[in-house]
């Protein structure tokens, strides 16, 4: 959304210009303008080969500073970048790649409590139940000392399913 919001704003040519402009030099303004063709090109902020985190070059208070520099607006700029510059920046070891495991990276595909043996235990059961485990999100909870997983598979039929007991 941030990086939507400011190239929708403000074509990248004159970004480029306007950040030119409040100061940053040829060689910041190229590393912003790299980290946000980058982040298009992989639709996040991880190499779509590799799975490997990228964050921008330049400081933070730089890359505010090209991004601030369009016609966007400023308030919900600045709400957006509030919420995300901090991850966008960080390299927490288990930021660093995408992975299962709350030692091994992120994913969106499991909740950050499972590890691989919650991943083999659902993919056996829906295996049973003859529905593929791929293009599933899995969510993990304890309850009563006991794991409970909850399943979601991407449909185009609305409502909840039977259930089932993993």
């Amino acid at each position: 959304c941030l990086l939507q919001l400011v190239f929708h704003a403000t074509p990248a040519k004159g970004l480029v210009e306007a950040a030119k402009g409040k100061g940053l030099s040829q060689d910041e303004v190229d590393q912003a303008v790299m980290y946000c063709a980058s982040f298009f090109g992989n639709l996040g902020n991880y190499k779509s080969f590799g799975d490997t985190k990228f964050v921008p070059e330049l400081s933070a208070e730089k890359m505010y500073t090209f991004l601030t520099a369009g016609a966007a607006d400023v308030a919900e700029l600045e709400k957006l970048w509030e919420d995300c510059y901090q991850r966008m920046y960080s390299l927490m070891p288990r930021e660093r790649q995408m992975g299962l495991g709350t030692t091994k990276g992120i994913s969106t595909y499991f909740s950050s409590n499972c590890e691989e043996e919650d991943a083999a235990s659902a993919g056996k059961f829906l295996e049973s139940v003859k529905l593929s485990p791929y293009n599933t999100r899995l969510f993990k909870k304890v309850e009563g000392g006991k794991n409970v997983y909850t399943v979601l598979l991407a449909s185009s039929v609305a409502g909840g399913g039977s259930g089932g007991t993993v």
